[in-house]
């Protein structure tokens, strides 16, 4: 999920559809999806055309379950890093 001011920004494959409404403790905000034109890079893993959601309520980019249930995740604290392995791996 991304800030709705970077779809004004990023190449986009259509235009935004709405996908319903998004709740926080505090807010309620319309949700918005489109699919990005190219590759979304996380380390060495690419994804061509994500499927991404747009929200007013975050201002940071936020990976969500539709996401990480498609990985294993190591939590390494010993040296500040997330592995991700994939599970069409396994």
């Amino acid at each position: 999920m991304l800030p709705k001011k970077l779809s004004e920004k990023l190449p986009l494959r259509e235009k935004l559809r709405s996908n319903g409404v998004i709740s926080s403790l505090f807010n309620r905000s319309p949700l918005w999806t489109a699919s990005l034109d190219g590759f979304l890079r996380i380390g060495q893993r690419e994804i061509l055309y994500p499927v991404t959601d747009f929200t007013d309520l975050t201002k940071e980019a936020i990976l969500g379950r539709p996401f990480l249930e498609q990985y294993v995740l190591t939590f390494d604290t010993v040296h500040q890093r997330l592995q991700l392995r994939s599970l069409e791996l396994e």
